[in-house]
């Protein structure tokens, strides 16, 4: 066989999607910087034997030194970390939404309440087997869309900008 038919088809299909699903490596290899107003997280490390923690959660201001600096939502409080006591930071970079878990739920949800309808011996329930499971999981779309939760990023702690003194001095 040349590689034509069907053999060679599901051969370049393969391939193609291999290559798609390879990462693009270097692409993003310089992260985004971060900017004054971002929203950042900070994890600390746990003492001995324990795991990090997730430290506060606020706005970013800018570097002192070798510290970031950053403020709660009301700007009252302003937390300042020396880079070499935190474990990890994580920028927001937008949401997600949860369609495809409020269709699952919905689909589970209109299979129940179909289990619950076939349990009376009603011969004339037909379509409604297969709307009900149809309906709720649409609902449960449109209720996944409408729940946002932050999107966390890990920010390498060696890419913010150290500018001055250490923060010791």
């Amino acid at each position: 066989m040349n590689g034509n038919g069907p053999r060679g088809t599901l051969k370049f299909v393969l391939v193609v999607l291999s290559l798609a699903g390879l990462p693009c490596v270097g692409l993003a290899q310089t992260p985004q910087p971060l900017e004054v107003g971002e929203t950042i997280r900070v994890w600390e490390p746990g003492s001995a034997g324990t795991l990090p923690r997730q430290g506060p959660q606020g706005f970013y201001r800018g570097m002192a030194g070798d510290t970031l600096r950053f403020t709660g939502e009301q700007a009252i409080n302003e937390w300042r970390f020396p880079l070499d006591s935190i474990y990890r930071l994580e920028v927001q970079r937008g949401y997600d939404r949860s369609q495809f878990l409020g269709t699952i739920v919905g689909v589970a949800a209109g299979i129940g309440i179909d289990f619950l309808l076939v349990q009376g011996d009603r011969d004339d329930l037909g379509a409604w087997l297969v709307g009900i499971p149809v309906a709720t999981g649409a609902l449960g779309w449109v209720i996944g869309y409408n729940v946002k939760s932050p999107r966390w990023v890990n920010y390498p702690v060696e890419a913010l900008p150290v500018r001055g003194a250490p923060s010791g001095s």
